[in-house]
């Protein structure tokens, strides 16, 4: 190797090497601001991804198609669940009515008990979806998670719900561990500019309100 070539390569190592100490340097900072993530930070996270909410909820992964195939999949998580209970769909309904008013929803359920089991009975055979209002009931019901059951944790509208989420109000631990991995996966371009967000707006900034930012092109991948 001639001394010419010796010295790029040794250049290229200390430029890698920099790059490298820098990217540390700069998830350390961020890490350091965002101990538990925020509405605020969820936003700028979004921006600097130059993504929808519809495609960061492609992006975090955590929505599940609803079609045919999926709804009998999340009806027979729902059964396993509930014969894991020991519980027959009456008994089950008794539990769902309980389940419901501790959640302030008892409206959200049929008046009559023929008509709630009949419910249960379509939702355990995939005949009929779950409404977001009562996969919740299931969820208290059943002490299940919404991955034990097979429901989509996040939607379009949850993304601009988050957004709108107090500075002060944190977001829901499995979010926020979907942020922590789509922060640490992206590119040094991307953590650039969330660090930049967070240093232009580190407490202030909502979903309503405009950042230079919020011009740039944003896509749906």
């Amino acid at each position: 190797m001639s001394h010419t070539h010796h010295l790029l390569s040794v250049h290229a190592d200390v430029h890698d090497q920099l790059a490298a100490d820098m990217a540390d340097k700069l998830m350390d900072t961020i890490f350091g601001i965002v101990e538990s993530w925020n509405g605020p930070q969820a936003h700028a996270l979004r921006l600097a991804l130059r993504l929808t909410p519809e495609g960061m909820v492609q992006h975090l992964g955590l929505v599940c198609p609803k079609d045919e195939h999926h709804i009998k999949a999340q009806g027979s998580l729902i059964k396993k669940a509930r014969t894991r209970n020991g519980w027959s769909q009456t008994q089950f309904g008794r539990q769902l009515r309980k389940a419901a008013e501790r959640l302030g929803r008892a409206n959200e359920l049929p008046t009559s008990d023929e008509a709630l089991i009949a419910y249960i009975s379509y939702h355990e055979n995939g005949r009929r979806p779950l409404s977001p209002r009562l996969q919740l009931v299931y969820l208290e019901a059943l002490h299940c998670t919404a991955a034990d059951l097979g429901f989509a944790l996040v939607e379009p509208d949850t993304i601009s719900a988050w957004e709108h989420a107090h500075s002060g109000e944190d977001l829901d631990l499995a979010l926020q561990s979907a942020l922590d991995t789509a922060l640490i996966n992206a590119p040094l371009a991307v953590q650039y500019r969330f660090a930049r967000m967070l240093a232009k707006h580190p407490t202030t900034h909502t979903a309503d309100t405009p950042t230079p930012q919020d011009s740039n092109p944003v896509v749906t991948r």
